[in-house]
């Protein structure tokens, strides 16, 4: 069963579940997000949202064992990155999720499975999911949360040209002479993580298609004398 052959699936499950609530004359619920476990489509997972988004209810869409208790808390650890860590991919997300997502972390800075955030930005970098786009269509006071993409501790003891054999290293050249550097997008990770080592601040921005490392937050001043 392929991706597009889920999606179908939850939408009618989705839509079957609606109308029995609407019967039962409980509240509508908002379709969040799907995820798939490689070649294991029984396992796929189907969050819906209460209206308000304060509730999450998981289902085994496709499983024929007992559904698990709902609701729960919706809380981005045990509702997505928890399981992104235990191997299961995006199918589908909702923009509003997104946004709910993206500003919860910003307001509470509350997240345990970093693995799992990092897959998510992932998602959000090959989907185009970004702070601006967010910003167009909700009025809330995100965080840049792409500025916590491959993140790295500074190490003192690294210069731009300790990665002087790495594909991309004229991406981090050009990012200490001048402050901005436009990476291939399959190399975005290390140049974000390679130039954090280096102790600069660094997001991803989207400008016309194209990506874009830009500083964010505590940065080094370019110099250039930092690569050659």
């Amino acid at each position: 069963m392929n991706n597009d052959e889920i999606i179908a699936k939850a939408n009618e499950f989705y839509e079957k579940l609606n109308g029995q609530r609407q019967e039962g004359e409980e509240g509508l619920l908002v379709k969040s997000h799907i995820l798939t476990l490689a070649d294991q489509p029984e396992k796929t997972i189907l969050v819906l949202m209460s209206e308000e988004y304060e509730d999450a209810y998981i289902y085994e869409l496709l499983s024929e064992k007992e559904q698990p208790f709902n609701p729960h808390y919706n809380e981005p650890d045990e509702i997505l990155f928890g399981y992104l860590e235990a191997g299961y991919e995006i199918a589908e997300m909702d923009l509003h999720t997104h946004a709910a997502l993206w500003n919860y972390i910003s307001e509470t800075q509350l997240v345990e499975c970093h693995d799992g955030l990092q897959k998510y930005l992932d998602y959000c970098l090959q989907n185009r999911i970004t702070v601006d786009k967010l910003k167009s269509v909700y009025d809330y006071k995100f965080n840049d949360l792409l500025s916590f993409y491959a993140d790295a501790k500074e190490d003192i003891f690294l210069r731009a040209d300790s990665f002087k054999d790495k594909p991309w290293y004229g991406d981090i050249a050009l990012y200490t002479r001048i402050g901005v550097c436009k990476p291939k997008t399959i190399y975005a990770r290390e140049v974000c993580r390679a130039l954090r080592q280096l102790g600069y601040g660094v997001t991803l921005k989207l400008r016309d298609g194209d990506l874009y490392v830009t500083p964010y937050g505590k940065n080094k001043k370019p110099k250039e004398t930092d690569a050659r």
